[in-house]
């Protein structure tokens, strides 16, 4: 081990020498304070954890693959979605396993070699309620590494193994010592309470670290909420030193879009715009969570004022691709800042 550990980079020597760390020291404090029958209800506890990554285990390497992705474009609200979306399956699994266990909880503990008796019994209960917030925090942790917060990842996980569960351990074991609890109901409610508190640490650093070269804002699906796009795009004109001719210039083009995409939905709640400057381009992602519909494709033959298009967009742009993700239509446009001052001069905007 201590071969592994000095041959490994730093980050990952830390979080497997605090795991170590804590594991003896939990073991130790459960064996001498409660006995054979804690560490055994720990350990069953520790297969229950495994068991739920066994099942849900693709979604962890899903965030960890396509989160990358996703931030590498800076593309915090696909994570947030993405990361909703991995909740909303993968907690039916959470949900079955405990329903399975609670029905079948002596069998459970029976295979384990442990009598299942009324307090082991019940602090197997208490210990699945910690599940769900066990798995959020599994979740959360992951988008660490995805939006390269490696060192933070680590000293975060670090404080939970090191200083959360061991303090709370203590305090528990107190409450055995002094106030005559139930040693072996106080174990479950020490997993509950680590796994309560730990999401809540998790988030100490969960905020966007997005600098001034991307801007992320969104409006809800109605005409009148089109107005806002103009505030955001001169928002990030001004921090971003883009002259404001441009910016009058791309407010527009936007405002066309976004009414293009509402024109042609019925149903649509939101519409995600994300600015990105990258060597001197503008990378635009439009998304919207309306019924397929490609607005580079879409030509109202009907419309005889054409104003259900995005021509001024389309003539800013030199590169345009649309997908429909994640049940989402996506429309990413590059757009040279040069070209975009040229045709302002050109329509005469100020």
């Amino acid at each position: 081990t201590g071969r592994e550990l000095a041959s490994s980079c730093s980050s990952f020597a830390t979080d497997k020498a605090s795991r170590i760390f804590s594991g003896l020291t939990v073991n130790l404090l459960l064996m001498y304070f409660v006995g054979n029958i804690g560490v055994a209800l720990y350990a069953v506890y520790s297969q229950l954890r495994f068991i739920l990554r066994i099942l849900a285990g693709g979604a962890l390497q899903t965030i960890s693959t396509l989160g990358s992705m996703l931030y590498g474009e800076r593309d915090f609200y696909a994570l947030r979605k993405m990361l909703s979306l991995l909740s909303k399956y993968t907690y039916a699994l959470v949900a079955a396993l405990m329903a399975g266990l609670f029905c079948f909880s002596a069998p459970f503990l029976n295979s384990y070699g442990i009598a299942a008796e009324p307090d082991t019994v019940l602090s197997l209960r208490i210990m699945l309620l910690s599940l769900p917030f066990l798995w959020l925090n599994d979740l959360l942790a992951r988008l660490y590494p995805s939006v390269q917060r490696q060192r933070l990842s680590v000293l975060l996980l670090t404080l939970q193994n090191v200083v959360l569960k061991i303090l709370l351990l203590l305090l528990c074991v107190a409450a055995i010592s002094r106030l005559h609890w139930r040693s072996v109901p106080a174990v479950a409610v020490w997993c509950l309470l680590v796994e309560l508190l730990s999401p809540a640490v998790t988030l100490l650093g969960l905020e966007d670290q997005t600098d001034r070269s991307c801007h992320s804002f969104s409006i809800t699906g109605k005409a009148e909420n089109v107005a806002d796009i103009h505030r955001e795009i001169d928002l990030f004109c001004q921090q971003n030193g883009i002259p404001r001719n441009k910016g009058v210039l791309l407010a527009i083009a936007f405002e066309e879009a976004a009414l293009n995409i509402i024109n042609h939905n019925e149903h649509v709640s939101m519409i995600d715009i994300c600015l990105l400057l990258e060597e001197g381009s503008l990378i635009v992602r439009i998304r919207d969570d309306g019924a397929p519909f490609d607005p580079l494709a879409f030509v109202d033959d009907e419309d005889i004022l054409q104003m259900n298009n995005i021509r001024l967009l389309e003539r800013l742009t030199d590169q345009k691709t649309y997908t429909r993700i994640m049940n989402m239509n996506n429309t990413v446009l590059s757009i040279r800042l040069e070209a975009a001052e040229n045709d302002g001069a050109n329509d005469g905007t100020c």
